[in-house]
């Protein structure tokens, strides 16, 4: 009977210590944001691509931006190249930014919590998020793999996985879909992919959109990859 308590006993320990090393993975993670939340990227660039149906490439866009902050912590962007298929086009998309500011810019109310980031310690309580108990290779560093859910409003989950580096703790990179999809949009992907500095430092290298939409009259398909550097 005491030898059958013992062992009862070891099992619970070892789920108790096998859960507590899972969950400090994912904790571990959340750290390196936190650490990191502050440090801001001042250069931007976008490269995208558009294909239509048949995956046959349209257009070929590059914009390169200079990113300043205001003292709430809000964006500002300001255009310093663009081209298009090769060809330069700046003027026209300064002159495009003017007239929307002008007009007030687009509405934000369809986009609000698309912002979260599932890391951000700030939205752990609208997030799960579970250990799959695997591993694999991502941008050359050996990963556990972690899927979630988060919350992003009342109508749309974000759902995905996360690599973290088995070596750092800090995530590698994330990908997820939005559910349920908008209308129109047959599939979507967003991706982050994260480095750590010559100095330490966790942040985050690149987002990647990517998906189809399937209207009555046309189909699209766009790639779009978004690359961030200079950090202070």
């Amino acid at each position: 009977m005491k030898k059958t308590a013992g062992l009862i006993l070891c099992i619970m320990l070892f789920f108790q210590a096998f859960l507590a090393g899972a969950d400090s993975s994912w904790n571990t993670a959340v750290r390196h944001y936190r650490v990191s939340e502050d440090l801001k990227p001042h250069s931007m660039k976008v490269l995208s691509q558009t294909f239509n149906g048949k995956m046959d490439l349209e257009k070929t866009e590059e914009l390169i931006f200079h990113l300043s902050y205001d003292v709430k912590g809000q964006t500002i962007s300001e255009l310093i190249q663009a081209t298009e298929d090769g060809k330069d086009v700046t003027e026209q998309r300064k002159n495009e930014n003017r007239n929307q500011r002008g007009r007030g810019g687009s509405p934000t109310g369809n986009s609000e919590g698309f912002e979260k980031n599932p890391l951000d310690p700030a939205v752990q309580s609208d997030l799960t998020a579970a250990d799959t108990g695997t591993t694999e290779d991502k941008d050359g560093e050996r990963c556990a793999v972690w899927e979630f859910r988060l919350k992003l409003n009342n109508n749309h989950d974000a759902v995905g996985k996360t690599w973290i580096s088995l070596k750092t703790g800090a995530a590698v990179s994330l990908e997820y879909s939005i559910e349920p999809n908008f209308p129109f949009v047959e599939e979507m992907s967003i991706g982050m992919n994260y480095k750590v500095d010559s100095m330490g430092r966790w942040l985050m290298k690149e987002m990647r959109f990517k998906g189809r939409v399937n209207m009555i009259i046309m189909k699209k398909n766009f790639d779009a990859i978004t690359s961030f550097s200079d950090y202070w």
